[in-house]
């Protein structure tokens, strides 16, 4: 078959597959191009420019497959539509190493799921009892003695100020409507009790689990909240955005975790016959 004719089969393919109607409108004006040139017409230069269109749109192609591959089990459905669409959204900043807009997609998605569990479970009325108690413990290495960090888990969680009564503070927190805690202490309530299932080896520990989200979070603020005042923030992000090539493996392969613990949780919690609402 002509390199012309080949090119054409290809295209009208690819229609049958296509999903976006903007996408659609690209093939059809290529396969016009293509029928109207008479067999052995058509110039090198635009069989490689239709080649390359043919080659970005497979790849717009593979990255759906892969958003809905990554999201087809997810525990709630209702969040699938959204969450794939800004799974394509964050793989085609990575291609154009667009390393803030990857961040924000990236962030957009833990965001949602964080926002779905506060709104349309019970995770906070089923933990927040749990927020008196001490955060974490360790084994001495020497006589294997449990120690404590001596700090209930809720100062780890919210934003307590060590010197005053940490239980007082704590109790505030907990007395506020749900919806008006802000995002790092969700994200940490939903991270520690379900995606850790409310244990933690010692604090190095939980530092490490933790940084790699709460870097996503100071990444999206690089183009979402406008100029950013704290100069603790500004030095993160760019240390951060220094090391861009390393984070885009990063928090790719955080979101992957967080995703699979979210899972796991909510498909323990149907098996022992919990209500999961959503």
């Amino acid at each position: 078959m002509n390199d012309e004719l080949k090119y054409l089969v290809d295209l009208i393919n690819m229609v049958r597959d296509e999903e976006d109607d903007a996408n659609k409108r690209r093939l059809w004006s290529l396969i016009a191009i293509l029928a109207k040139k008479q067999i052995g017409e058509l110039s090198q230069l635009d069989a490689v420019s239709i080649l390359s269109e043919i080659h970005e749109l497979n790849f717009e192609q593979l990255i759906k497959i892969q958003a809905k591959n990554f999201y087809s089990d997810f525990t709630f459905n209702d969040l699938y539509s959204q969450l794939v669409s800004d799974f394509i959204q964050m793989e085609h900043c990575r291609r154009r190493d667009d390393f803030d807009n990857f961040s924000l997609a990236m962030y957009q998605q833990i965001e949602n799921i964080i926002n779905h569990i506060f709104i349309n479970t019970d995770i906070w009325e089923k933990f927040t009892d749990n927020m008196f108690l001490q955060f974490y413990s360790r084994k001495d290495s020497v006589n294997q003695e449990i120690k404590r960090w001596g700090k209930p888990i809720g100062y780890f969680i919210f934003y307590c100020n060590r010197d005053e009564n940490l239980t007082d503070q704590i109790t505030k927190h907990i007395n506020r409507n749900k919806f008006d805690i802000q995002f790092l202490p969700r994200f940490k309530f939903v991270f520690y009790f379900i995606c850790l299932n409310g244990t933690v080896g010692n604090l190095e520990e939980w530092n490490q689990l933790i940084n790699i989200g709460t870097k996503i979070y100071f990444s999206r603020n690089r183009n979402h909240r406008g100029p950013i005042r704290d100069n603790k923030q500004i030095e993160k992000q760019n240390e951060i955005y220094k090391s861009k090539y390393k984070y885009y493996l990063l928090f790719h392969g955080f979101l992957a975790d967080f995703i699979q613990k979210i899972n796991a949780y909510y498909l323990c919690t149907n098996t022992n016959n919990d209500t999961v609402i959503g």
